[in-house]
């Protein structure tokens, strides 16, 4: 508690005149706790406090003056990162959704890449969450965080170079590949990006309502079954029979080609790289 308050200068609400320039750490009554004992800490506009471990609490505080987030996207710490993630197929959106209406935060599929680097998923408050009150990223209408947010946590030891990042597209891929749950890391929506109020969704939406016009929708021989194949070429994680695979019978590196396989329709259409 000593570090994040003096430290990192993160505002501690459950001790009583804490923030007073006179606060006296050396004489303060301390309660003996274990790495095991939960730690409750108030987040801006959260409305219940979040509870987790002293052992972590302790580390977030080690790490958070030496950690940085970058282009709101990725919490950067010696030896850990976050990763902001955005759900990108139906399974991955409603796994969100079941976070934020449980209310459940937990590690997720936890993976273990070559000797000393591991990753899983990651949800509801975190470092990221904390840097962000730091940075002052927050508002009543944009909270630092909420059960439903994910990231993609990876931790590596401390020192080594960036060399741990290619596990994270593998990671995603095989997540994604094993349980339909796709994520894709994106950046975290700043303040300027949010809308304010109300009334700043209200003239958004009626502008889309009153200005926009589609154009004349396509029509003709051949259309319809161009467009569903779009269609399901756009959603092409949901539909197996619609993948890039090579070409295996072409060999040598100046024949590589790929093919857009559609075998409902009965044939595959060639498409050369």
């Amino acid at each position: 508690m000593r570090v994040l308050k003096k430290e990192s200068d993160v505002t501690l609400y459950d001790w009583e005149g804490i923030d007073a320039a006179d606060f006296d750490f050396d004489n303060a009554i301390d309660d003996v706790i274990s790495p095991d004992s939960k730690v409750t800490l108030t987040v801006p506009e959260i409305q219940s406090p979040v509870a987790f471990l002293a052992c972590d609490f302790v580390e977030l505080g080690n790490e958070l003056p030496s950690s940085k987030l970058v282009h709101n996207a990725e919490y950067l710490a010696p030896s850990r990162a976050l990763f902001h993630l955005a759900p990108s197929t139906t399974d991955a959106h409603a796994f969100v959704g079941h976070l934020n209406y449980s209310g459940v935060t937990a590690k997720w599929f936890p993976q273990q890449a070559g000797e000393d680097v591991h990753l899983c998923l990651v949800n509801g408050f975190t470092a990221f969450a904390v840097r962000v009150c730091i940075d002052g990223e927050y508002a009543e209408f944009h909270p630092p965080f909420m059960d439903g947010s994910v990231f993609l946590e990876v931790r590596h030891p401390e020192g080594q170079d960036e060399g741990w990042r290619r596990w994270v597209p593998a990671y995603l891929f095989e997540l994604e590949h094993q349980t339909g749950i796709g994520f894709i890391p994106m950046e975290r929506p700043t303040l300027a990006e949010v809308p304010e109020e109300e009334d700043e969704s209200t003239k958004y939406l009626e502008a889309l309502r009153t200005k926009v016009r589609l154009r004349p929708l396509l029509d003709g021989p051949g259309i319809p079954s161009v467009l569903d194949l779009y269609t399901r070429a756009i959603h092409r994680e949901g539909d197996p029979e619609q993948h890039l695979v090579p070409n295996q019978a072409l060999a040598g590196p100046s024949h590589r080609s790929a093919y857009f396989r559609s075998f409902s329709d009965g044939e595959a259409l060639r498409h050369p790289t």
